[in-house]
Protein backbone atom coordinates (compact mmCIF):
# COMPACT_ATOMS: atom_id res chain seq x y z
CA UNK A 1 0.00 0.00 0.00
CA UNK A 2 2.98 2.54 0.59
CA UNK A 3 4.34 2.09 -3.20
CA UNK A 4 0.17 2.60 -4.10
CA UNK A 5 0.07 5.80 -1.86
CA UNK A 6 3.17 7.04 -3.60
CA UNK A 7 2.66 6.57 -7.18
CA UNK A 8 -1.12 8.09 -6.29
CA UNK A 9 0.69 11.81 -7.15
CA UNK A 10 -0.12 10.49 -10.40
CA UNK A 11 -3.76 11.27 -10.03
CA UNK A 12 -4.65 15.27 -10.32
CA UNK A 13 -8.06 13.41 -9.23
CA UNK A 14 -8.31 11.75 -5.87
CA UNK A 15 -8.91 8.33 -7.15
CA UNK A 16 -8.16 6.81 -4.20
CA UNK A 17 -5.56 3.86 -4.57
CA UNK A 18 -6.82 2.95 -7.99
CA UNK A 19 -4.38 5.08 -10.04
CA UNK A 20 -1.46 3.34 -7.87
CA UNK A 21 -2.52 0.59 -8.16
CA UNK A 22 -2.94 0.52 -11.93
CA UNK A 23 0.35 1.65 -12.13
CA UNK A 24 2.59 -0.95 -9.71
CA UNK A 25 0.51 -3.38 -11.92
CA UNK A 26 2.19 -2.26 -14.97
CA UNK A 27 5.74 -1.91 -13.02
CA UNK A 28 5.07 -5.39 -12.22
CA UNK A 29 4.19 -6.53 -15.23
CA UNK A 30 6.86 -4.15 -17.29
CA UNK A 31 9.38 -5.91 -15.22
CA UNK A 32 8.78 -9.31 -15.27
CA UNK A 33 8.93 -8.77 -19.45
CA UNK A 34 12.07 -7.11 -19.53
CA UNK A 35 14.29 -9.22 -22.33
CA UNK A 36 17.61 -7.37 -20.91
CA UNK A 37 18.54 -9.56 -17.49
CA UNK A 38 20.91 -6.48 -16.41
CA UNK A 39 17.86 -3.99 -16.32
CA UNK A 40 15.77 -6.37 -14.26
CA UNK A 41 18.49 -7.17 -11.94
CA UNK A 42 19.18 -3.69 -11.24
CA UNK A 43 15.49 -2.25 -11.54
CA UNK A 44 14.75 -4.99 -8.65
CA UNK A 45 17.47 -4.66 -6.28
CA UNK A 46 17.11 -0.95 -6.58
CA UNK A 47 13.50 -1.57 -5.54
CA UNK A 48 13.84 -3.84 -2.64
CA UNK A 49 16.54 -2.24 -1.43
CA UNK A 50 14.46 1.10 -1.31
CA UNK A 51 11.38 -0.64 0.23
CA UNK A 52 13.73 -2.19 3.17
CA UNK A 53 15.09 0.50 3.90
CA UNK A 54 12.58 3.47 3.73
CA UNK A 55 9.00 1.94 3.76
CA UNK A 56 9.78 0.37 7.91
CA UNK A 57 10.34 4.21 8.54
CA UNK A 58 6.53 4.86 7.40
CA UNK A 59 4.95 3.55 10.63
CA UNK A 60 6.68 6.57 12.48
CA UNK A 61 6.25 9.10 10.05
CA UNK A 62 3.42 8.03 7.42
CA UNK A 63 4.86 9.93 4.00
CA UNK A 64 5.39 8.91 0.93
CA UNK A 65 8.64 10.96 0.08
CA UNK A 66 10.82 8.11 1.28
CA UNK A 67 9.97 6.25 -1.86
CA UNK A 68 9.42 9.11 -3.85
CA UNK A 69 13.16 8.31 -5.97
CA UNK A 70 11.57 5.12 -7.21
CA UNK A 71 8.79 6.94 -9.23
CA UNK A 72 10.70 7.98 -12.16
CA UNK A 73 12.24 3.91 -12.55
CA UNK A 74 8.33 3.04 -11.66
CA UNK A 75 7.07 5.01 -14.43
CA UNK A 76 9.75 4.00 -17.43
CA UNK A 77 8.91 0.58 -16.72
CA UNK A 78 5.03 0.90 -16.25
CA UNK A 79 5.31 2.69 -19.79
CA UNK A 80 6.91 -0.01 -21.20
CA UNK A 81 4.56 -2.41 -20.32
CA UNK A 82 1.62 -0.01 -20.92
CA UNK A 83 3.09 0.41 -24.81
CA UNK A 84 3.41 -3.15 -25.18
CA UNK A 85 -0.52 -3.26 -24.36
CA UNK A 86 -1.31 -0.74 -26.93
CA UNK A 87 0.82 -2.25 -29.60
CA UNK A 88 -1.58 -5.39 -29.18
CA UNK A 89 -5.01 -3.29 -29.01
CA UNK A 90 -7.01 -2.98 -32.56
CA UNK A 91 -5.70 -0.42 -34.73
CA UNK A 92 -8.67 2.20 -34.21
CA UNK A 93 -8.00 2.17 -30.79
CA UNK A 94 -4.30 3.48 -31.10
CA UNK A 95 -5.58 6.11 -33.78
CA UNK A 96 -7.71 7.89 -31.34
CA UNK A 97 -6.08 7.05 -28.33
CA UNK A 98 -3.82 9.95 -28.16
CA UNK A 99 -7.87 12.12 -28.47
CA UNK A 100 -8.53 10.54 -25.76
CA UNK A 101 -5.09 10.81 -23.72
CA UNK A 102 -5.72 14.93 -23.99
CA UNK A 103 -9.57 14.80 -22.86
CA UNK A 104 -8.74 12.79 -20.09
CA UNK A 105 -6.30 15.30 -19.03
CA UNK A 106 -8.35 17.86 -19.84
CA UNK A 107 -11.03 16.61 -17.50
CA UNK A 108 -9.00 15.94 -14.20
CA UNK A 109 -7.20 19.14 -14.36
CA UNK A 110 -10.45 20.96 -14.87
CA UNK A 111 -11.80 18.92 -11.77
CA UNK A 112 -8.95 19.42 -10.22
CA UNK A 113 -8.51 23.23 -10.44
CA UNK A 114 -12.29 23.77 -9.57
CA UNK A 115 -12.07 21.34 -6.59
CA UNK A 116 -9.00 22.88 -4.90
CA UNK A 117 -8.51 26.32 -5.62
CA UNK A 118 -5.10 27.57 -6.27
CA UNK A 119 -4.91 29.77 -2.80
CA UNK A 120 -1.42 31.89 -1.98
CA UNK A 121 0.79 29.41 0.50
CA UNK A 122 2.23 32.64 1.85
CA UNK A 123 -0.50 34.51 3.00
CA UNK A 124 -1.25 31.91 5.65
CA UNK A 125 2.17 31.96 7.67
CA UNK A 126 1.74 32.60 11.53
CA UNK A 127 4.37 33.09 14.12
CA UNK A 128 5.15 32.45 17.74
CA UNK A 129 3.61 34.91 20.31
CA UNK A 130 6.19 37.35 20.90
CA UNK A 131 8.46 36.19 18.31
CA UNK A 132 9.50 39.28 17.00
CA UNK A 133 10.08 40.82 20.42
CA UNK A 134 12.40 37.51 20.73
CA UNK A 135 14.17 38.04 17.61
CA UNK A 136 14.52 42.35 18.40
CA UNK A 137 15.78 41.84 21.84
CA UNK A 138 18.25 39.50 20.29
CA UNK A 139 19.50 41.48 17.73
CA UNK A 140 20.13 44.43 20.26
CA UNK A 141 21.88 42.05 23.46
CA UNK A 142 23.68 39.14 21.83
CA UNK A 143 26.83 39.61 20.55
CA UNK A 144 29.68 38.24 18.48
CA UNK A 145 31.15 35.28 20.29
CA UNK A 146 28.00 34.93 23.16
CA UNK A 147 27.22 31.62 23.42
CA UNK A 148 23.18 30.93 23.74
CA UNK A 149 21.16 27.50 24.13
CA UNK A 150 17.61 27.72 22.08
CA UNK A 151 16.05 24.34 21.17
CA UNK A 152 15.19 21.97 20.06
CA UNK A 153 11.96 24.12 18.87
CA UNK A 154 9.60 24.31 16.67
CA UNK A 155 8.08 28.08 17.43
CA UNK A 156 11.51 30.30 17.90
CA UNK A 157 13.79 29.68 14.64
CA UNK A 158 15.93 32.39 13.79
CA UNK A 159 18.70 30.55 11.67
CA UNK A 160 18.23 32.42 8.51
CA UNK A 161 18.43 35.68 10.39
CA UNK A 162 21.70 36.43 9.18
CA UNK A 163 21.61 39.78 11.27
CA UNK A 164 21.59 37.68 14.46
CA UNK A 165 25.27 37.34 16.12
CA UNK A 166 25.99 34.75 18.33
CA UNK A 167 26.51 30.89 18.42
CA UNK A 168 23.50 28.96 18.57
CA UNK A 169 23.66 25.20 20.60
CA UNK A 170 20.51 23.14 21.61
CA UNK A 171 19.36 22.37 25.34
CA UNK A 172 21.71 19.03 26.05
CA UNK A 173 20.40 15.73 27.40
CA UNK A 174 21.33 15.64 30.44
CA UNK A 175 20.09 13.98 33.84
CA UNK A 176 21.65 15.56 36.77
CA UNK A 177 21.91 19.79 36.96
CA UNK A 178 25.53 19.69 38.27
CA UNK A 179 25.56 18.06 34.82
CA UNK A 180 24.09 21.10 33.68
CA UNK A 181 26.32 23.55 35.45
CA UNK A 182 29.44 21.77 34.22
CA UNK A 183 28.15 22.11 30.36
CA UNK A 184 26.96 25.92 30.46
CA UNK A 185 30.59 26.68 31.95
CA UNK A 186 32.31 24.71 29.73
CA UNK A 187 30.82 25.89 26.89
CA UNK A 188 30.88 29.85 28.07
CA UNK A 189 26.93 29.39 27.75
CA UNK A 190 25.70 33.37 28.38
CA UNK A 191 21.92 33.10 27.46
CA UNK A 192 19.45 30.30 27.76
CA UNK A 193 16.21 31.07 26.37
CA UNK A 194 13.52 28.88 27.64
CA UNK A 195 9.77 28.31 26.19
CA UNK A 196 7.13 25.32 26.42
CA UNK A 197 8.83 22.92 24.13
CA UNK A 198 11.96 23.57 25.77
CA UNK A 199 10.57 22.85 29.51
CA UNK A 200 8.25 19.90 28.07
CA UNK A 201 11.72 18.22 26.73
CA UNK A 202 13.84 18.92 29.17
CA UNK A 203 12.04 18.48 32.24
CA UNK A 204 14.76 16.37 34.37
CA UNK A 205 16.78 19.67 34.85
CA UNK A 206 14.12 22.35 34.69
CA UNK A 207 11.48 21.11 35.79
CA UNK A 208 12.21 22.00 39.41
CA UNK A 209 12.70 25.61 38.36
CA UNK A 210 10.00 26.49 35.67
CA UNK A 211 6.64 25.42 34.53
CA UNK A 212 4.23 26.17 32.49
CA UNK A 213 0.84 27.48 33.55
CA UNK A 214 -2.39 27.93 30.38
CA UNK A 215 -2.87 31.47 31.62
CA UNK A 216 0.31 32.45 33.27
CA UNK A 217 2.26 30.78 30.69
CA UNK A 218 6.14 30.28 31.50
CA UNK A 219 6.42 30.50 35.10
CA UNK A 220 9.88 30.31 37.58
CA UNK A 221 9.11 28.37 40.79
CA UNK A 222 12.35 29.14 42.41
CA UNK A 223 15.57 30.77 41.40
CA UNK A 224 18.05 28.94 39.08
CA UNK A 225 20.78 29.16 41.16
CA UNK A 226 24.09 31.51 38.80
CA UNK A 227 20.90 32.42 36.37
CA UNK A 228 18.73 35.94 36.10
CA UNK A 229 15.84 36.02 34.07
CA UNK A 230 16.75 39.06 31.47
CA UNK A 231 13.85 39.36 29.33
CA UNK A 232 10.91 37.51 28.94
CA UNK A 233 7.21 38.08 26.73
CA UNK A 234 5.78 41.22 27.60
CA UNK A 235 2.12 39.62 26.71
CA UNK A 236 0.75 37.02 28.89
CA UNK A 237 0.53 34.42 28.87
CA UNK A 238 4.29 34.40 28.79
CA UNK A 239 5.78 32.97 26.03
CA UNK A 240 9.78 32.21 26.24
CA UNK A 241 12.14 33.59 29.06
CA UNK A 242 15.73 34.63 28.57
CA UNK A 243 18.26 33.73 31.27
CA UNK A 244 21.35 35.17 31.43
CA UNK A 245 24.40 34.08 33.61
CA UNK A 246 25.02 36.02 36.52
CA UNK A 247 27.95 38.16 36.33
CA UNK A 248 29.45 36.80 39.81
CA UNK A 249 29.43 33.13 38.73
CA UNK A 250 31.65 34.26 35.58
CA UNK A 251 34.07 35.64 38.15
CA UNK A 252 33.78 32.07 40.00
CA UNK A 253 35.19 30.08 36.75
Amino acid sequence: QLFIRALNSYSLVPLYELTGLVIMLLFIVGLYHLRNRGIKMFSLIITLTFFVLFSWYYYVVPNTRFLVPLIPMISVIASLSLSNLIQLSPRKLITVLPYLLIVALVFTAGIALYSEPIQNPFTNIEFADGYFDLLNWMKANIKEGDVYILGPTHSYNFEWHSSLGGRRIDFPLLSSYDEWEKFSKDNNVVYVILEKEILERRQDILGNYFSYKPEKGLVMLKEMKGWRIAFKDQREPTSFLVLRRSKDVWLDT
